[in-house]
């Protein structure tokens, strides 16, 4: 009876370990966003609805690469962070009115992921900032965007994603530029 006991503990064993090969891990992953220039209200009367799309790769950065995995489950979103650069009030900036550059020409926001999957252009919904929201308010220089934490995975299998963020409001008096970065939570799993 104890060798049949001592048995099925073994096997009860070597089939929870069996599963915890196939449980699935999180890292988390950093990604800068290019400088976007919002042009002033010298150059224009009208904000873009749209900023040109900021081309991303999580696979290219170091901290992905630093991983050792057999598959992925998912890639979320879990942060966007955008910020004016000091150049923002720069040289380069033809318009500059000398007062420092703040988020407050926007109202609303919106951060769409981009990729053509099966031949046709999809978009979906990662982040937004409500109209109005209290980020926009003077002298805030910082966005936090709230995120909707979807997985991105097909788009990031791609290999050609990008983010696309849409404002309402009314253009600056100067240019502003900002970058931004992105947080990736990244899950996997290894059999």
């Amino acid at each position: 009876m104890r060798t049949k006991n001592t048995l099925i503990l073994i096997a009860l064993l070597a089939s929870l370990t069996a599963c915890a090969n196939d449980l699935s891990s999180s890292f988390e992953v950093e990604e800068p966003l290019a400088e976007t220039r919002v042009e002033g209200l010298g150059t224009t009367g009208v904000l873009p609805s749209s900023f040109a799309p900021i081309a991303l790769d999580v696979m290219a950065t170091d901290a992905y690469k630093d991983e050792d995995f057999d598959f992925l489950s998912a890639i979320q979103i879990t942060e966007i962070t955008l910020e004016i650069t000091a150049n923002s009030e720069g040289a380069t900036d033809l318009l500059e009115d000398g007062m420092a550059d703040d988020f407050s020409f926007m109202s609303q926001l919106a951060v769409n992921v981009v990729a053509t999957l099966g031949g046709e252009r999809r978009s979906i919904l990662v982040g937004t900032l409500p109209m109005n929201d209290l980020m926009f308010d003077s002298p805030n220089r910082k966005l936090d965007i709230e995120m909707t934490e979807l997985n991105i995975l097909p788009f990031v299998e791609t290999g050609s994603y990008s983010i696309e963020i849409s404002a309402q409001g009314t253009p600056p008096p100067d240019d502003v530029i900002f970058v931004g970065t992105v947080v990736y939570d990244v899950r996997f799993g290894n059999r």
